[in-house]
């Protein structure tokens, strides 16, 4: 992916964290996940949630092969958004906040969500 394309795919998930949560209002829901650090006013730190995403896409896109992908502590699906087709043939996904499971399941409906046994 280019800057470019990064930046307007940052900004866009930004803008959509930003409008499906409300931060103040629910942050005990989301302080065990990124979507506070995703969508902090800081720059800097933003900025550093998303580089640590950033590379495991670019991990992800330089090493793996194309085809299912599971995903721990999902929280809302950056990483699938990130990575998205044809890299991903199922993105299946593993998150212990039920709140977090569900919100990932309404911005991403084809998600597979694995339980615990």
């Amino acid at each position: 992916m280019r800057i470019r394309e990064l930046v307007s795919l940052i900004r866009r998930r930004r803008a959509a964290l930003s409008e499906s949560f409300d931060l103040t209002g629910e942050f005990e829901r989301l302080e065990e996940s990124c979507v506070p650090s995703y969508i902090h006013a800081n720059p800097a730190a933003s900025a550093t949630s998303w580089w640590r995403l950033l590379s495991a896409a670019r991990l992800h896109r330089r090493f793996a092969a194309v085809g299912p992908i599971l995903d721990f502590g999902a929280a809302t699906g950056e990483l699938f958004h990130n990575l998205k087709v044809p890299l991903v043939t199922e993105y299946h996904f593993v998150e212990q906040n039920a709140y977090l499971a569900e919100s990932l399941q309404a911005f991403i409906p084809e998600v597979v969500r694995q339980e615990k046994r």
